[in-house]
C-alpha cells in the first residue's frame, strides 16, 4: 500500500504545464524566475501551437559513472528542496486549523494547505526512492528544519500575506529548478531512468514511466502551490483571510 493518497493532477502534458506558467504570469505579476529567462510579457497567442512537444528519451540506466554521479547530485538536491518546501503548508494548515476551533468557524484552507504539506512529502519520499542521503546529509537537514520550521511559523503569526507571498516566491524558484532539472535529461546531463514504484502509483503513471514523467509532474505540482499562495497573498492583500 502506498504510504500518500494517489494524486489524480495530470501534468505530463508539456503543453499543459508550460499554459498553467503563463496563466500565473500573465493573471498575477512577473514570477522572479521568469525575469532570469526572458524580457516583457508577450501576447502572441500562436506560442502555444508553435511549441513542440518533447520527445522522450528511450534510454533506462545510467550509462557511465558520470551519469550515475550527476543522477545522484539532481536528486539529492531535489530531496533537500522537498524537506523544506513540506513545511509552510503543515505551518498554515496547523495555524489555520487553530483559528478554526478558536473562533468556532469553517476554515475551508485548512485542507489545502495539508494537503499541500502531504504532497511535498510525497515528492521527497520518490526522490528517497532514487538517492539514500548521508548521516551528515539527514543531520543538515534536520537543522534546518529546526530553524526554518519556527521562523515560518511565527512568521505566519505576524503576517500571513508576506508569509504567503514568499512560499509564492519559494515555489517559483522550485518551478525554476525543476525546468532546469528537465533540460538535463533533456540534452542526456541526466540519464532518464525507470520512475519509480511510489510515483507511478502516486500519479497513476503508465507501467513504462520514465524520471522524466516524475519530474513533469513534481513541477506541475510545484506550480499550483505557487498559484494557491500567490493567490491567498492577494486574497490578504484585499482584507479577506480566505
Amino acid at each position: 500500500m502506498a504510504p500518500t493518497l494517489p494524486h489524480n493532477q495530470d501534468f505530463t502534458d508539456e503543453l499543459l504545464a508550460c499554459k498553467l506558467v503563463e496563466k500565473h504570469y500573465y493573471l498575477n505579476h512577473v514570477p522572479l524566475s521568469f525575469l532570469k529567462q526572458r524580457g516583457a510579457p508577450y501576447t502572441d497567442t500562436s506560442f502555444y501551437e508553435k511549441m513542440p512537444r518533447f520527445v522522450y528519451d528511450a534510454r533506462t540506466v545510467p550509462k557511465t559513472i558520470f551519469d550515475r554521479i550527476a543522477l545522484f547530485m539532481m536528486a539529492l538536491f531535489a530531496l533537500i528542496l522537498e524537506t523544506i518546501a513540506a513545511i509552510p503548508g503543515m505551518a498554515a494548515g496547523m495555524l489555520r486549523h487553530f483559528r478554526s476551533i478558536r473562533k468556532m468557524e469553517i476554515d475551508a484552507a485548512c485542507e489545502t494547505f495539508l494537503e499541500e504539506a502531504e504532497n511535498e512529502r510525497a515528492h521527497l519520499l520518490v526522490w528517497l526512492q532514487l538517492v539514500q542521503p548521508t548521516i551528515f546529509e539527514r543531520f543538515i537537514v534536520f537543522l534546518s528544519q529546526a530553524v526554518f520550521a519556527p521562523f515560518y511559523t511565527l512568521f505566519y503569526l505576524i503576517s500571513p500575506k508576506v508569509a504567503h507571498r514568499f512560499v509564492g516566491y519559494l515555489e517559483e524558484e522550485a518551478t525554476y529548478e525543476y525546468t532546469a532539472f528537465l533540460h538535463a535529461i533533456d540534452d542526456g546531463t541526466i540519464p532518464n531512468v525507470d520512475a519509480p514504484k511510489l510515483a507511478k502509483m502516486y500519479w497513476n503513471l503508465s507501467p513504462e514511466a520514465k524520471l522524466r514523467d516524475v519530474v513533469l509532474c513534481i513541477r506541475g505540482d510545484e506550480i499550483m502551490h505557487r498559484d494557491v499562495n500567490h493567490d491567498f497573498s492577494t486574497a490578504c492583500e484585499h482584507g479577506r483571510f480566505i
